[in-house]
């Protein structure tokens, strides 16, 4: 899909009215066209008459419109580019500083990224990522930035994702905040899932043909002997599954920094793919580091990090137009808000 025509008429063809269409058009018009911070006043300047502030304001806080409807039509229009059951989707968390009381859901919460506990929102995204491109789709944020919140905003966007495609794509979910003592409680079944997951979760390893019992160890100890498991290119794979029983991943993924197996492995993931196919999981398990570069670089120039207001639902509904700004940018080849910096690809 290269019409941008064809593709803004697809992703608002949810919107009740023509009204609402052109709203919603000029604030992702706005967002790709705006340099700084992606205020609804600059927006207005930017794309309509004065009077558009309060109009486009409403829009977003307090409109009547669901954000579910466009989510579901960004999906179909990234995964209508590819072939059958390609990419893969990706569920993790990014933290968004804010200073003040003019934001919803802001918590002290630790930032992995930034390897420190800031006062900002704690949310988490679903990116559809293909060879070539990652793009935010769904979003759910963590007010008070708990565990409990955490694992329902991943069981929230991994079964919506799954819905959507009907499970025929990975999912990909970093970091492993699944509840992997309950393996009941995940949705493994529903489609080929990888989560990474703490190096003290305990693994039953079965090394084939060694008969006997499986060796139970932490996630962190299971590739000692990784250099007779399945390896390629600082990744290795060996037959695992959660201690605990029951249903679950059956492969344990290792990455090692610089190419080389060996030794405590920096990362360790649990997946329901075969452990004979270590390329095809290292692929997957390096698509968090992609994410994390779309976030930073396109995803701050559409202004994902921008919204500030005491309304979840307008949180939302900006965080659904600002994907969709981020998805016509990245389908457009950059092309789009040609005036603005040189933003670097995701």
């Amino acid at each position: 899909m290269t019409d941008m025509t064809e593709l803004y008429a697809s992703l608002f063809a949810g919107f009740s009215g023509a009204t609402h269409r052109v709203r919603a058009r000029q604030y992702v018009d706005g967002l790709l066209g705006v340099d700084g911070r992606k205020t609804v006043a600059n927006i207005a300047a930017a794309v309509g008459e004065p009077e558009d502030e309060q109009r486009l304001r409403r829009f977003v806080s307090s409109g009547a419109w669901r954000w579910g409807p466009t989510r579901r039509a960004l999906a179909q229009a990234l995964t209508s580019r590819t072939g059958e059951g390609a990419g893969a989707w990706v569920v993790g968390p990014v933290s968004i500083p804010k200073t003040g009381d003019r934001s919803v859901g802001v918590t002290r919460h630790y930032s992995r990224e930034r390897e420190r506990v800031l006062v900002g929102q704690l949310a988490f995204g679903s990116w559809f990522a293909t060879a070539g491109s990652v793009v935010p789709v769904s979003w759910r944020l963590v007010p008070g930035g708990g565990e409990a919140g955490r694992v329902a905003a991943v069981s929230e966007l991994v079964t919506e994702v799954a819905d959507w495609t009907g499970g025929r794509r990975p999912v990909v979910v970093d970091p492993g905040v699944l509840p992997v003592a309950d393996p009941a409680r995940q949705p493994w079944a529903r489609c080929p899932l990888t989560v990474r997951v703490d190096h003290e979760v305990r693994l039953a390893v079965k090394r084939r043909p060694v008969p006997g019992p499986a060796e139970v160890a932490p996630a962190g100890q299971v590739f000692r002997s990784a250099l007779r498991s399945a390896s390629d290119g600082g990744v290795a794979t060996v037959p695992a599954a959660l201690a605990t029983g029951g249903q679950g991943p059956s492969t344990a993924v290792g990455v090692w920094p610089g190419g080389h197996v060996g030794g405590r492995p920096e990362e360790v993931w649990l997946s329901d793919l075969p452990a004979e196919r270590p390329a095809v999981l290292g692929a997957l398990v390096r698509l968090p580091g992609r994410v994390a570069g779309g976030w930073r670089t396109r995803g701050a120039a559409v202004g994902l990090a921008d919204y500030e207001g005491r309304s979840l639902a307008g949180w939302h509904r900006h965080m659904t137009l600002a994907s969709c700004a981020y998805a016509v940018q990245e389908l457009a080849g950059g092309r789009a808000g040609a005036g603005r910096p040189a933003v670097c690809a995701a």
